[in-house]
Parts: structure tokens; C-alpha cells; sequence
């Protein structure tokens, strides 16, 4: 099996789980947000509302970096679930197999 296939075994995957977990609404409420919000919200100057895209922009790497890693946690749990119930599979059938032989 090339290494080509035995990436995207991992990587299709994992790119799907990310795309899932980005397309719901993130809840992400930091402090420094909150208050470059409100700031806005009293007195909307340039120099405040500079502040709050700010703000945005960290936020939305924040709700990246947990994309990303709720991703991997999701295809790495799929695949310990995939490799156990293979394993418990693999187990049935060697005891099937040494009950009919005798």
C-alpha cells in the first residue's frame, strides 16, 4: 500500500470530522472579547472598533485550534472503536473456529 493511501486513510477522515465540527456556530466568550464589545457597543470610535476585529480574528483561531483538535480526538476515537471491534471480531473467530475442529 503506498504511502498516498495510507495518508488519506487518516486524512479524508480527519478532514471531513473538521469541516463537521466547523460548520456549527462556535460558543467562545472570552473576557478580552467581551470587553472590546462592549467598548464598541458605549462608543463606537475607529480605534475601539480596530480592537474588536481584533478580537474577532483571535477568537476565530481559537475556534480553529478547537476544530482541530476535536477533530482528531473524534477519527482517533472512530478508529480505536474500529481497531477493538476488529480485534473482538478477530477473537470470535479464532474460539469458532478451535470449537468446530473438535
Amino acid at each position: 500500500m503506498s504511502g498516498v493511501k495510507r495518508a488519506s486513510f487518516f486524512l479524508v477522515p480527519y478532514a471531513l470530522a473538521f469541516i463537521l465540527i466547523c460548520a456549527y456556530p462556535p460558543f467562545l466568550h472570552r473576557r478580552d472579547f467581551d470587553r472590546a464589545f462592549f467598548a464598541y457597543y458605549r462608543d463606537p470610535t475607529p480605534a475601539n472598533a480596530t480592537t474588536l476585529r481584533a478580537q474577532q480574528r483571535i477568537n476565530g483561531y481559537f475556534y480553529l485550534g478547537f476544530a482541530a483538535v476535536g477533530a482528531l480526538g473524534f477519527v482517533s476515537l472512530g478508529y480505536g472503536i474500529y481497531v477493538v471491534a476488529r480485534l473482538a471480531d478477530h477473537g470470535i473467530k479464532r474460539i469458532r473456529g478451535s470449537n468446530s475442529q473438535s
